[in-house]
């Protein structure tokens, strides 16, 4: 509405005799249209910038800030122009989940069993793959699932197409895997971007391949590295059983307490008795309570 009063005033004062010429010369606009024409890029006009809010604002605001003709031709504009890289790729993805919702529900449907993988079953493949590397068997991906799952070569097929992107991610950045000797030893060789790489691929059996080459491209250090971490794991499990039997520590709770009392934390405990870190903080926690109760 500022706009148009502005050009009407301007479109007045041009209609005037030659002796108002230095009054037209010389007019401003009030001190409120002064204000937003200078907030505004000089270089726009109202169809440009029409057309720029229209990624951003609603139908009725384009409306009651340019006039219905502005802003249906910036809406129109709008929707014929070619959409970005990253706009195509989000129209792509939606495109994707929307289809992959209607599929699981025809299969549904039809009485067709769809698997779903826990996460423990997505550690299960990597750690068996980690364990075949560190014995120096780099097998196909095919004979990992196999052997990750001997007695369901179903569900050996099924985990290997899985595009469980998040599960996939939440299984490689898991304590279980990241603490292991041959993870850890490849880390170091190829660093964590080039590790990295096994999560940026469509399926899992994609993900189990990537780190197939990256054991392959690890040197004899590396592979020996990971092996001596083992020994040395090894021999710290053997002291740790026979300092257990000088305490009479039997039980897992009396183990873990025992380890607590040394200034060990939950994660290194964990790591130290083979158990899960929640089991662990479940027996602290506990115990940190019984002690509040006595």
């Amino acid at each position: 509405m500022q706009h148009s009063n502005l050009e009407a005033i301007q479109a007045l004062v041009k209609t005037l005799s030659p002796q108002f010429a230095e009054i037209q010369n010389n007019y401003q606009p009030p001190n409120s249209l002064i204000k937003q024409t200078v907030t505004k890029p000089y270089n726009l006009t109202l169809e440009q910038e029409a057309l720029r809010d229209a990624k951003n604002f609603s139908k009725e605001q384009l409306i009651r800030r340019y006039g219905t003709a502005r802003a249906t031709l910036a809406i129109e504009t709008t929707k014929n122009q070619a959409p970005t890289h990253k706009q195509a790729f989000g129209q792509h993805q939606q495109k994707i989940r929307k289809a992959n919702a209607e599929f699981g529900i025809a299969l549904r449907a039809a009485g067709v069993h769809i698997q779903h993988h826990s996460l423990e079953e997505f550690q299960r493949v990597i750690i068996k793959q980690l364990d075949l590397q560190l014995q120096g068997d780099n097998i196909s991906i095919s004979e990992v699932l196999k052997a990750a799952f001997p007695n369901n070569p179903k569900k050996a097929v099924s985990i290997g197409n899985s595009r469980h992107n998040k599960r996939r991610k939440q299984a490689y950045n898991s304590e279980a895997v990241c603490n292991h000797p041959m993870e850890k030893a490849m880390q170091v060789t190829h660093g964590k971007e080039n590790m990295n790489r096994r999560l940026c691929v469509r399926t899992f059996r994609e993900s189990l391949s990537n780190n197939a080459m990256l054991f392959k491209t690890s040197d004899k250090i590396t592979k020996l590295e990971a092996r001596v971490h083992v020994l040395e794991q090894q021999m710290q499990c053997t002291k740790l059983r026979e300092a257990f039997d000088d305490l009479g520590c039997t039980t897992s709770t009396e183990k873990v307490l025992a380890l607590r009392v040394e200034g060990k934390g939950p994660t290194e405990i964990a790591t130290l008795l083979s158990m899960s870190i929640n089991t662990v903080k479940s027996i602290i926690r506990r115990s940190k309570e019984s002690d509040i109760n006595l």
